[in-house]
Parts: C-alpha cells; sequence; structure tokens
C-alpha cells in the first residue's frame, strides 16, 4: 500500500499538506476572526466526543486534532461542519510525524492524548504513543508554560510534565 499524503480538514474544506505546505500555516487555516486565539491539541482524537464537544463549548480557542483512522476523521469533519463550528483543524495522519515535521513550534497553549498506549505486553511496544521522541515532539508543540494530560489505558491516571523529562523543560 503505497503512503498516503497527509490530509486535513478546516470548516472552509480539505487539503493535502503538499498543497498548505510545512510548517502548517495554522493562522491562516481558521477563520480569521479566530486568529490569536489559543489552541488546545487532542491527539488521538477517536470519535472525537471530547473534541467536538469542547469545539461547540469554547468558540473563543481554537482546536487541533490529529487522528490516524480516516473513517472517524471524515465522520468528524461531516458533524462538525454540519453543526456549523468554524474554530477546528484535523489532521489525518501520524501525530509523531506530524507533530515532528509539520506543525510550528510552540504554538499548543495544552495538548490531550486520552488511551493513548492499549498495548501493556512487552511485544506490542512498538505501538506505544510514549515512547522513543515523542515526549521531545509534544515538549516542541507546547508553548512555554503550556501543558499536557494523559489519561492511561487501564485506568484513569493522569501523566503531567513531570513524568518526562522533554516536558519538564518547557
Amino acid at each position: 500500500m503505497p503512503i498516503q499524503p497527509a490530509r486535513l480538514a478546516t470548516a472552509a474544506g480539505d487539503a493535502t499538506l503538499a498543497e498548505t505546505g510545512a510548517p502548517i500555516p495554522l493562522d491562516r487555516l481558521v477563520p480569521p476572526a479566530s486568529a490569536g486565539l489559543p489552541w488546545e491539541v487532542e491527539i488521538g482524537f477517536g470519535k472525537g466526543r471530547y473534541l467536538l464537544e469542547r469545539c461547540r463549548n469554547e468558540p473563543d480557542r481554537r482546536f487541533l486534532g490529529i487522528e490516524i483512522a480516516g473513517q472517524y476523521l471524515r465522520e468528524w469533519v461531516h458533524r462538525s461542519r454540519k453543526l456549523g463550528l468554524q474554530n477546528f483543524l484535523v489532521l489525518h495522519g501520524d501525530a509523531l510525524a506530524l507533530l515532528a515535521t509539520t506543525l510550528p513550534t510552540g504554538f499548543a497553549e495544552v495538548v490531550h492524548v486520552y488511551f493513548p498506549d492499549p498495548w501493556p505486553k512487552r511485544r506490542h511496544a512498538k505501538h506505544r504513543f510514549f515512547a522513543d521522541a515523542m515526549p521531545d515532539h509534544l515538549a516542541r508543540a507546547l508553548e512555554p508554560g503550556g501543558a499536557n494530560t494523559a489519561s492511561m489505558h487501564g485506568g484513569t491516571r493522569i501523566r503531567s510534565r513531570s513524568s518526562f523529562p522533554a516536558l519538564r523543560r518547557r
């Protein structure tokens, strides 16, 4: 299967990363009235209930969602456009690659990651989200003083920046 280009969607329409360039021009892709508003990021939003509610209830914030499952992303975009939401940008692709190569440095006030590691066995370590360089990429996306939260599989344990040295430096 060939590698698919990263896709993005806003209230105004869809595009590919090749069309927008990198780093992604976040302020250009959301309505001009929203420029300068803080960004919140949710990585792996799945069916998107949390992200949709946040967009609806916080019109004075901007939201960026990253999801690898194309069907979930398409359904979320359809629902959000039907509701007339304007304060979102969603990306279809691998979060590690997108954070490392296409999103600007220090743009996010908050990054949310819920249930990222459902693979407790050692042989599944390659699937774990908080492995390798991911904490460094999360730290890079956060603005100075920004926050990150993660709710881990098997319970509601919140990890703060103190769990990862890269995040403590921010």
